[in-house]
């Protein structure tokens, strides 16, 4: 929300929300300000504190709405590669996650500094990537080599706990390449969640062994990978054991299905019936893969819901018995 043409009088209040992000008082004498000078932020600002606050009327929080439908483009117009006001999130006034085509433009921008979760598309020219004022950054998606390639040579990024990577390949010295990156993650102390999508995707566990053995693995909560049904099941979920992973939890994903494990847990969640009935046949057929695990805990679910009786039946007799 802070622009290079912004008055020069106004430069300490914009440092004083960076350099106490989590106050509200230097947000409201910034408001105030902008007031002051007729500047429509100053009101965005104190809407967004009185919603946060729960304090807003539902007029006031129309008026935040409209605000920020008719200003939006004005207050990031120094960040081209900003993508649809559907993407963006503000918080207390300031841009907190959003969209991003990188375009090498707008890399020094203050608007960087309150930014927490960023999603890359189509990076081209990632150098905002590198951009120093992105010290708030806790998650950051859509990389493929090449833009995390920029991360890994930038400056640190001491909070950032989750990142997405539309790799690696997995093929010959492209492989190695991009494998080395991932190695190289373990810059970020604070990073706790990978999303890989490997590409083009190999179904049997062997293939992501490297994956297991890369010395970011003892820091991860979680790892998400995007596949193609079959899941290897057994071959991820022996990986976790050979290595010593008892913490780590696996999500294997692909459109409409998601399969969470670890060591003695599993879940298997299907966003809605739709994805049930496509996906149904394809798990029946896996089902006799979960069965040599000692879990203590097997979900099936449905959306927000347990799957019903008729459902697990429809997937097999290794899903009933294990709901059962």
């Amino acid at each position: 929300m802070q622009r290079s043409d912004d008055p020069r009088e106004l430069v300490p209040l914009f440092d004083a929300v960076a350099a106490r992000p989590d106050d509200d008082p230097p947000r409201q004498v910034l408001a105030d300000a902008l007031l002051e000078r007729g500047d429509a932020r100053g009101e965005f600002i104190q809407l967004q504190l009185l919603r946060a606050r729960g304090l807003a009327t539902t007029a006031q929080q129309e008026r935040e709405k409209h605000l920020l439908a008719h200003h939006w483009r004005k207050w990031l117009s120094e960040v081209p590669g900003i993508g649809a006001k559907a993407s963006l999130d503000f918080q207390r006034g300031f841009l907190r996650a959003c969209a991003l085509q990188p375009c090498g433009v707008g890399v020094d921008s203050p608007t960087w500094r309150m930014i927490e979760r960023l999603e890359v598309v189509n990076p081209q020219t990632p150098t905002e990537l590198a951009a120093p004022a992105l010290t708030r950054l806790e998650s950051l998606v859509g990389l493929d080599a090449a833009s995390l390639a920029v991360v890994l040579a930038g400056p640190d990024k001491p909070r950032l706990r989750e990142l997405g990577f539309a790799g690696p390949h997995m093929l010959a010295d492209r492989a190695r390449r991009e494998q080395a990156q991932i190695a190289a993650l373990t810059r970020f102390p604070s990073l706790r969640v990978l999303s890989l999508a490997p590409t083009p995707f190999r179904h049997h566990a062997d293939w992501h062994e490297w994956l297991f053995a890369s010395p970011v693995l003892p820091q991860l909560e979680r790892v998400r990978l995007w596949m193609e049904l079959p899941f290897d099941v057994m071959g991820l979920h022996a990986l976790l054991v050979r290595r010593g992973l008892p913490r780590l939890k696996l999500e294997l994903a692909t459109m409409g299905v998601k399969l969470h494990l670890d060591l003695a847990w599993l879940t298997v969640q299907f966003d809605s019936e739709f994805w049930l009935g496509r996906h149904g046949q394809a798990m029946r057929n896996l089902a006799p893969n979960f069965a040599p695990f000692p879990y203590r805990r097997f979900d099936v679910r449905v959306g927000d819901r347990p799957a019903t009786p008729a459902e697990l039946e429809r997937l097999g007799d290794v899903f009933r018995s294990y709901a059962a």
